[in-house]
């Protein structure tokens, strides 16, 4: 019985420990657009106020790509901030 118990410990352990370094990894990458990330889902139409151009959302597990009339597909990050910053 007690090393059921510590496997199942363990196994949460790991478990918690790869969750921090997933949200981690999202926080690193997106920063200020995290909760953007979080709030989105693959489909939804989002706009650039600073160029008025309208993209379509292409999320995965790790990363949110833009559609845009012009591009094929853009990071979030890079789409908000490089391209036209």
């Amino acid at each position: 019985m007690k090393r059921q118990v510590k496997i199942i410990i363990l196994t949460l352990l790991i478990g918690v420990i790869g969750f921090g370094f997933y949200a981690m990894e999202i926080e690193d990458h997106y920063g200020d657009l995290q909760k953007l990330y979080y709030n989105s889902k693959s489909g939804d139409i989002i706009v650039n106020k600073t160029t008025s151009e309208f993209g379509i959302v292409e999320k995965n597990w790790k990363r949110i790509n833009i559609r845009t009339k012009e591009k094929d597909s853009t990071d979030l990050w890079n789409w908000v901030y490089i391209e036209f910053g």
